[in-house]
């Protein structure tokens, strides 16, 4: 199990993807809760900003632009993260081997 900000519950590395416990144990947060309700005050106020500009906006296709910039952050980083754990993990493999023949 691989360890995420050292927490060992939170986050674990299998088949070279991160799993969190949400997707390993179906939890479901209750923050998520507040998380919807802050993220409708951001939509609303992205709105309002928008508007005072001058701009003409769709707030539910604002919302969907906004939601899918969200989710290819969150996947650039989680990309970005499983590949640093697999180069980790080879640079391991790597230096063990060295170990290794080094004993011999």
């Amino acid at each position: 199990m691989t360890n995420y900000n050292g927490d060992p519950l939170k986050f674990r590395l299998k088949d070279g993807q991160l799993e969190t416990l949400e997707s390993m144990y179906d939890y479901q947060s209750p923050i998520e809760m507040i998380a919807t309700e802050m993220q409708t005050k951001y939509e609303n106020n992205c709105v309002s900003v928008c508007k005072s500009y001058g701009f003409n906006v769709d707030k539910d296709e604002l919302a969907k632009a906004l939601a899918y910039d969200r989710n290819q952050y969150d996947k650039g980083f989680k990309d970005g993260y499983n590949q640093a754990l697999l180069e980790q993990q080879q640079l391991r493999d790597s230096i063990m081997k060295l170990v290794e023949r080094g004993r011999e």
